[in-house]
């Protein structure tokens, strides 16, 4: 009986909302378009994020960073701190009188500070984040990202064979089956057996996943990057070495780094340089 009333309740704010706003549009901007009772909430919420944009006042303020040498090897430290306090550095005049003064000093280390970190893969792709690592890492659209993930997944000639590269692409849900996990960790325990963790790592499903797919995944693991790339154009083979290499990566073993951060003094004021380097790669062996 509830699922009936919220039908009648869509029902009527498509004639109180939709039926008096659409034909608007089809006057002011292109016939067949609509305005329910979705899209305009939407614009709604748009219109008032612009003007939260507008209303926005922009500040000056700058951030000085200084080349430091040792021996031959230089680097590069950004002012933490200056005669004890904060770096809040809002105008010129104070940048400048700031560099003036520490120019061409001697720097000393005041302090270090070592720290470890575990970092852990990412789960497998969605449809929002496979589209989202693709406009980041290869600059593709939301569109073309689609486009290109139903070729793969409708298939591609591979040698004598035409096979489909991934699994369904639109999905909501990390979902992995137990067959491509046995798959997968066999082919890390063949080729990075000291990045193979003792059990799989699950990922939990979001509470308002449909999960009527699983992730985004290689059929086969096999199929490396290296091994179809001669087959398939170039973008269709970033973007399945993009799906592939996370895929894999999100049952491979945590990545150890450890952090050093030095504080060096330079008169008045106080520069942090921080280096990382990795304890234990894990995940990152696979990953370009």
């Amino acid at each position: 009986e509830d699922k009936v009333n919220a039908q009648k309740a869509r029902r009527v704010l498509d004639r109180l909302v939709g039926y008096n706003l659409s034909p608007i549009l089809w006057a002011k901007v292109k016939n067949g378009l609509s305005a329910g009772r979705v899209q305009s909430v939407a614009l709604r919420l748009i219109c008032e994020r612009e003007e939260e944009v507008q209303k926005f006042i922009p500040e000056e303020y700058f951030s000085l960073g200084c080349e430091f040498k040792k021996g031959k090897q230089k680097f590069n430290a950004k002012l933490e701190k200056y005669e004890g306090k904060d770096v809040d550095i809002k105008n010129q005049e104070l940048f400048n009188s700031i560099m003036e003064k520490i120019k061409g000093e001697k720097g000393i280390v005041s302090a270090k500070k070592d720290s470890t970190k575990s970092i852990k893969p990412k789960p497998p792709f969605i449809t929002s984040t496979l589209q989202q690592a693709a406009a980041n890492r290869l600059g593709f659209t939301s569109k073309k990202t689609m486009q290109l993930a139903q070729q793969l997944y409708e298939g591609v000639t591979v040698g004598n064979r035409h096979v489909g590269l991934i699994t369904y692409m639109r999905t909501d849900s990390v979902r992995i089956s137990n067959v491509a996990l046995s798959a997968t960790r066999k082919w890390i325990e063949d080729n990075h057996p000291d990045c193979l963790p003792e059990k799989a790592n699950l990922y939990s499903v979001g509470k308002d996943a449909q999960d009527a797919h699983e992730c985004i995944r290689p059929t086969f693991i096999d199929y490396t990057p290296e091994h179809v790339e001669k087959y398939i154009s170039k973008d269709l083979w970033k973007l399945y070495s993009l799906i592939w290499e996370r895929f894999v990566s999100s049952q491979m073993k945590n990545a150890q780094t450890e952090t050093s951060s030095f504080d060096i003094d330079v008169k008045n004021a106080v520069f942090r340089f921080s280096s990382t380097r990795f304890l234990e790669k894990g995940f990152y062996e696979i990953l370009h």
